[in-house]
Order: structure tokens, then sequence, then C-alpha cells
């Protein structure tokens, strides 16, 4: 039984698979069971299958369902099948209701389908409309950019103008300069009524709807229009700002080139003042080893000015020694002369009366002491050297006769006799040329302390002058050296 019903649905699946792939309705479909063969409904569209055909298919799966159920109960298969036609005449019934309905439902898609076919026409003339509005307006814009890519045009499009003094205006005078780079939305207006009564003579009469969407991309292409003369008033402020950086770069390229050749001179200059640097800093090492020469020349020029101050001193108190020492010659010359003249006179009186030597008056030791030089005898000057005579006759008088008492004219002419007249003339002689002697010498030293004196002039100017360039020497140093740090 169980192979049977396998047999059962594998003839029905091959049966009525094809068939099934080509409905789209429900339909009864045979089928063995537990209880024998049952019927499976499947849903199908009822105009495209017709009574005819469906008694036709029943019969033909009876056939197969018979040929290939030899073994089943014939009955039972009979009552089945008589149920099951039953049943198929009900469901008939009921599609064909179905169908009748669906029919005046297709009647009515028709009409509302006529009746949108016409709005549809209307729409689809104001859709042309729009269409070729907006292709007139994409028509402007298009030339609109093709003049506003042209310089000049751009510029009597925009009515931008050229004033001496004040440079590119707009239409309103106003310099682009100063106008603003953002772009104002709100200042975009609406279509005026001409705009309108120019579309409606070339596209007729605009309902309500239609008319404010061409209104609206009329405003839409005026805000473009205006946008892109804001973009071209931008452009040509840039262009002009463009050529003034050019010319600005173009002064400033001249201006580095000015300075690049300034600073070549100045280095030339630099390396002048380098060289001449060099030069000032040898000529100041020079200068430098002068004042140490001129420094150390001065101090031993100071230092034989000070031997020679000292050695003028010294010439001084000689000068001053000297000095007394030949006014004390004078007055031994002046002594001696007056000597000779006393010694003439006692010549005479020993020569007038030789009678006159037995008398006893005395002669004072002072008389005899006006022609003797008490001066050298004295020891002053030591005068001995010069004048030994004199020093013995006064000590001869002083040891025959004592001194200070009063001689006799007996123990003068002994005194007188006792010497040699030609001894003392030769020491008077000797004595005038000690004399002269000594005056020349002083005369000499008188000429050396002025050759002294003059020299000691001459190495106080020379001084001074010395100390005069060292001066200017060290201040044309400060300055140089300030020179230099200035550099």
């Amino acid at each position: 039984m169980k192979f049977a019903r396998a047999a059962v649905h594998s003839l029905f699946r091959k049966k009525l698979e094809p068939t099934m792939r080509n409905l789209a309705g429900f339909f009864i479909v045979w089928g063995v069971g537990e209880a024998g063969v049952t019927a499976y409904q499947y849903m199908f569209s009822p105009p495209q299958l017709s009574n005819a055909d469906l008694e036709k298919l029943l019969s033909s799966i009876t056939r197969d369902v018979m040929a290939s159920e030899e073994d089943v109960d014939l009955s039972t298969l009979k009552s089945q099948l008589s149920q099951t036609q039953t049943m198929w005449k009900k469901d008939m019934g009921r599609s064909q209701s179905e169908v009748d309905l669906l029919q005046a439902k297709i009647m009515e898609v028709k009409a509302c389908i006529q009746g949108y076919e016409e709005d549809t026409v209307k729409e689809l003339e104001v859709l042309w409309r729009r269409v070729k509005t907006t292709a007139t307006l994409l028509t402007f814009l298009k030339s609109k950019a093709r003049i506003m890519a042209v310089t000049h045009l751009a510029h009597t499009s925009c009515d931008i103008k050229q004033i001496d003094g004040v440079g590119l205006v707009d239409k309103n005078g106003l310099p682009l300069s100063g106008s603003s780079r953002n772009i104002d939305l709100s200042s975009f207006d609406c279509p005026d009524g001409e705009t309108w009564i120019g579309i409606s003579k070339q596209h007729g009469s605009l309902d309500e709807p239609d008319g404010a969407y061409i209104g609206e991309v009329l405003k839409n292409v005026q805000m473009v229009t205006d946008v892109m003369e804001t973009l071209v008033k931008r452009v040509i402020m840039a262009e002009s700002e463009t050529a003034m950086e050019k010319e600005k770069v173009t002064l400033g390229q001249e201006e580095i080139k000015k300075k690049a050749l300034q600073i070549e001179s100045m280095s030339t200059k630099l390396e002048e003042m380098e060289r001449f640097a060099l030069g000032t800093n040898r000529i100041l090492n020079e200068m430098r080893q002068r004042v140490e020469d001129l420094v150390e020349e001065t101090s031993r020029q100071r230092q034989r000015a000070a031997e020679n101050e000292q050695e003028l001193c010294s010439v001084k108190q000689d000068f001053e020694s000297l000095k007394s020492y030949v006014s004390s010659l004078i007055n031994v010359r002046e002594t001696l002369l007056s000597s000779e003249k006393q010694f003439q006179t006692i010549e005479r009186l020993f020569e007038r009366g030789g009678s006159m030597a037995s008398t006893s008056s005395p002669i004072p030791t002072s008389a005899c002491s006006l022609f003797i030089p008490d001066l050298y005898i004295s020891g002053i000057h030591s005068p001995t050297n010069f004048m030994p005579s004199f020093a013995g006759l006064k000590s001869s008088i002083s040891t025959n006769f004592g001194s200070n008492r009063l001689l006799t004219w007996n123990e003068c002419w002994i005194w007188r006799s006792s010497g040699s007249r030609e001894h003392n003339k030769t020491m008077l002689k000797r004595l005038v040329e000690k004399t002269t002697q000594l005056e020349s010498e002083k005369m000499q030293k008188e000429t050396e302390v002025q050759k002294l004196m003059e020299e000691n002039v001459r190495l106080t100017t020379l001084l001074d002058k010395k100390e005069a360039q060292l001066l200017a020497m060290n201040e044309q140093c400060k300055v140089m050296a300030l020179s230099a740090s200035n550099i």
C-alpha cells in the first residue's frame, strides 16, 4: 500500500508540475493518503482555465490514476472522485462569481486610467513648458557665462568703469575695493512684472502653481546671474590686486637689487675698512711703540734734566765759591798794589835818611802788615801754596820781633835788608799771574754755567715738546680707538 501511495505521488508530480508552472490560480491535485486518494487544492487564475480544460485534466488524471492503481479499490475511488467533482463544481461557481467581480473592477480601473491619461497629458504639457523655460534660462546663463569670460564684455555687463584716482567702480559708483567679498543672497529679488509678461507671451497663460515654479526658477537664475557677476567682480578685483602686487614685486625686486648692490658696496667698504683697521692697528702699534719710546726718552730726559739740575746746583755752588775766591783775589791784588806803593814809600824813606836808622822811634808791626796779605796768611783758600814767601815773611817777623808790638826803623831796615827785593817782585808777579788765571777760569766757569743754563732751557723746552707730542698722540689714539669702535 505504501508503494502504491509513493507511485501515485510520483505520478501526480510528473503530470501536474508542468501545468502548475503555467497556472497562477488554484486547482485540485489528487494525492494518495493513508485513506486513499486525497485532493490537494492550489490557487490559480479562473479566467485562464475553462471548464472543459478542467474536465480534460480530471479525466486524464483519473485515467492515469486508474492505470497505475489497479490494485486500489475501484468503488472507493469512484466515490471519492464523485465527491471531488462535486467540490470542484462548487469551487468553479465561486470562482465564476469572483471572476465577474474582477471584471467589474477591471472596468472601473480602465475608466480611472482614461481620466489619469487626460491628467497626464496636461501634466506633460506643463512639464514641457517648464522644460522649455528651463532650457531658455539655461541658454541665457550659458550666454551670460560666455560674456563673463571676456574681460571687456564682463566690465560692460557688470557696469564696471575705470575712474582715474578712484580705480574700478560698480554701477552704483562705489569702488570695488571697498565692497564686501561675501555674497549676500538675501539681496536677490523675485522677478518683476515685465518678466512675467514676457514668459506669458512666450508660453501662453500660466496657472498659479506653474507660475510659482517658473518664478522660483527665475529667482534661482537671477541669483546665479548675480553670483556670477559678484564672482566676476571678485575676479576683476583679484586681477587688479594681482597687477598691483606684481608691480610691488617688481619694485621689491628692483629694491632688492639696489640693496644687493648696496650690500656689495658695503662689503667692499667693509673690506677696505678692515684693511684700514689693520693698517690703523699697525699704525697704532707703531705709535704705541713710539709713545713707549717717547716715554722712555722722556724719562731719560727727565733723569738727565734732574742730573743737569743737580750739576747746575753744584756748578752754581762752585761758581759762588769761585766768585768769592775771585773777589778775594781782587782784594789781594789791590792790597798788593797798595803794598807795592808802600814799599816804594818805604824805600824812599830808607834812601832819604840813613842817619835816621839810629833813631829809636818804633814802627808798629801792624804797619808791616799793611802790605802783607793777612787773608792769605791766615790760611783761607790755602794761599800758602801760592805765596810761601809772604807766609815765611810774616813768620820771620813774628819770630824775630814778636807779634803785637812796635818795630823800630832799624828793625824795619833789618827786615827789609833780610829779604830780597827781586824775590818779592817775583812773588808779586806770580800773584798777578795767578789772579789773571783765576779771572780767566772765572770767565770760563761763567761761560760753562751759561751753556749749562742754555742746555737746561733747551732740555726743558724739548721735554715740554715731547710731553705735548705725547698728549697729542694719546688724543689721536683715543680718537682712532673711538672710530674703530664705531666702525
